[in-house]
């Protein structure tokens, strides 16, 4: 491999810094678009959110099913990881490699049913605790915990 004469070294550095220069305000434009972009998902999903505290607080029965769905779907989530692990450790390395490809491949699918009913669990949580500190702050006066 022949070598690079510093010469080729200073010249290369040069045209990589005028490149970047010059491509900087682009990047820099594409980049606040993307960041108004999630701004504003935010700001919406925030509202949304708002909006939802504020109806729980009002229908007070609503948040108990909600707390009731929620604690149902973290206990579904238990048991598909639970499952899911189960299979996995259940697995023989003597038994036959299409059964051993299905229980893996259940407990993959159980692994997912899993992690999408702890998240719906842990939004359901956001909304029921957020109602609970907005209804503590408005009774000051009375000891909730």
């Amino acid at each position: 491999m022949p070598k690079i004469s510093f010469l080729w070294t200073i010249i290369f550095g040069i045209i990589i810094g005028t490149g970047a220069n010059l491509l900087t305000p682009l990047v820099r434009r594409l980049l606040n678009k993307i960041s108004g972009s999630f701004r504003q998902r935010y700001l919406q999903r925030k509202e949304t959110f708002e909006k939802s505290v504020e109806y729980l607080l009002k229908n007070p029965y609503d948040e108990i099913n909600l707390g009731t769905e929620k604690n149902g779907l973290f206990l579904k989530s238990f048991l598909f990881l639970t499952v899911a692990i189960l299979l996995v450790f259940n697995i023989d390395i003597h038994e036959d490699r299409i059964f051993q490809i299905f229980q893996i491949s259940t407990s993959i699918v159980f692994v997912i049913f899993g992690i999408d009913d702890f998240k719906k669990g842990q939004k359901y949580q956001k909304l029921v605790l957020a109602a609970w500190a907005r209804r503590k702050e408005s009774h000051p006066e009375i000891d909730l915990d």
